[in-house]
């Protein structure tokens, strides 16, 4: 990624973060009440692998540390998607 690319993203994430999680929490913790919808969680797909994403992480760890104070934690998760994106079961 150039400068340019990683002040993009770093303006992307800052911009409304906080309400864009309240907005996908608030999604998915609750399933359809008519049944005539698909649930959030409906459009999660199978699990992926993040792989030659250096620079990626180095841009997340850095801006965790100046959101937070303090070095962001390394985890294991699910790593599921939005099957939308890839039209997986359109």
């Amino acid at each position: 990624m150039n400068d340019d690319q990683v002040t993009v993203l770093r303006e992307a994430v800052d911009r409304n973060f906080k309400s864009q999680v309240a907005c996908t929490t608030e999604l998915v913790r609750f399933a359809s009440l008519r049944r005539q919808e698909s649930a959030a969680q409906d459009f999660v797909a199978e699990g992926y692998a993040l792989t030659n994403a250096d620079e990626q992480l180095d841009v997340l760890r850095e801006c965790h540390q100046q959101v937070h104070g303090k070095t962001l934690a390394g985890r294991y998760g699910a790593g599921t998607t939005d099957a939308r994106f890839f039209g997986l079961y359109a």
